[in-house]
């Protein structure tokens, strides 16, 4: 399986410091559990606003964290979501992006 982050423009942002690095990496961290619950529960009450405000506010991280597929689709999710356009490609792209949040948490851990 293909890792969903890295690190590379964090590395620079933090100009090489693994300190710095490990302190956006524990805010990237503690703030996800909070958008699974906050997106799942949108979803599940049809709250496509409540889904557009989750993604829109990881859009930052997902850049610091090399996550180019889950920004790409974060701006996709938010857009759909803002729009009305509610379908089945929507939720299914919003299920690939749960997945890269989980997997990304996974890889970060370790």
């Amino acid at each position: 399986m293909s890792t969903v982050t890295d690190l590379t423009y964090l590395d620079k942002f933090c100009a090489g410091s693994k300190e710095k690095m490990q302190k956006y990496i524990d805010i990237y961290l503690k703030s996800m559990p909070s958008v699974i619950e906050k997106t799942s529960k949108g979803l599940s009450e049809s709250d496509f606003i409540e889904v557009a405000n989750q993604v829109h506010g990881c859009k930052t991280k997902f850049t610091m964290m090399g996550m180019n597929r889950a920004y790409e689709l974060s701006q996709t999710i938010e857009y759909q979501c803002r729009a009305g356009s509610i379908n089945d490609q929507l939720k299914s792209e919003i299920d690939e992006l749960m997945q890269m949040i989980l997997q990304s948490q996974s890889e970060l851990q370790s």
